[in-house]
């Protein structure tokens, strides 16, 4: 009896090939699928250098911004308005903090003290901050103006203080020397009233009229005004057009300007 033999092991039987492990088995004699891998990609250095650079550049710009506006710098500002030629006082000015551009020209906190004593060059405003150019030792005369000193006695110019840059109007009346000869002429008239109740000639030159004329009337604006010295009369600075300068300074030096004081406007 003979012995029975293995019969060959047959394909069917053969053992799957495994692939990488996650994989489904691949059967022998099959290509085998090679597992794809992604490549590194190439960086574009440039773009990415530009971009660091503009962030950087950003970055610098609101730090500068953010500093810049909380940088304040102390000056010199006006308390109130202030009319031209006046002598500057502690009570005008002030210091504050304000954040300026640096092409603003203004005067640094530090130099307030400079400014005092000193008048204005133009009428200034208040709030508004004070320059170097605003301010002199003495008053610079605008183009068309004249400066005209005048010394008044009791009866010539109001009481009350006026101040610096105040409207007047400057009278000029007769001489009284000329009112007394004129008031025996037989040829003496009156004249018309201007409705303000003086009488008002028309023209004449200074020293010539009759009682209660006016002979001009100049419009002007005080300069300054001062105290009254030993002789009781006080001393004013008017500020006038240059062509009325020569007759209000005739009638000054004969005593015969009257000083009215207007309303502000």
């Amino acid at each position: 009896m003979t012995a029975p033999t293995d019969a060959p092991a047959s394909a069917a039987s053969a053992p799957a090939v495994s692939g990488p492990a996650g994989s489904s088995p691949t059967a022998p004699g099959a290509p085998r699928r090679v597992r794809e891998q992604a490549l590194p990609r190439r960086r574009n250095t440039r773009a990415l250098a530009v971009g660091i650079a503009v962030a950087a550049a950003g970055a610098a710009g609101c730090l500068l911004v953010v500093s810049g506006a909380g940088h304040k710098t102390g000056v010199v500002v006006l308390t109130h308005d202030i009319p031209f030629g006046t002598r500057l006082g502690g009570s005008d000015l002030a210091v504050t903090k304000v954040a300026l551009d640096p092409a603003v020209h203004s005067m640094p906190a530090a130099e307030l003290s400079t400014a005092l004593g000193q008048r204005t060059t133009g009428a200034l405003h208040g709030g508004s901050l004070l320059t170097d150019q605003d301010i002199s030792v003495g008053v610079q005369v605008p183009a068309g103006k004249a400066l005209v000193g005048l010394s008044l006695g009791s009866g010539q110019i109001p009481r009350q203080d006026l101040a610096s840059g105040a409207p007047l109007s400057l009278v000029i009346v007769p001489d009284s020397s000329t009112v007394a000869a004129g008031a025996d002429s037989p040829n003496a008239t009156s004249s018309p009233s201007d409705g303000s109740g003086a009488a008002v000639s028309g023209g004449g030159a200074a020293g010539t009229g009759t009682a209660g004329q006016v002979q001009k009337v100049i419009t002007g604006t005080l300069e300054s005004l001062g105290e009254t010295d030993q002789d009781g009369r006080i001393p004013v600075d008017v500020l006038v057009a240059s062509t009325d300068s020569p007759d209000l300074a005739a009638a000054a030096a004969a005593q015969r300007v009257v000083v009215v004081a207007l309303p502000v406007q």
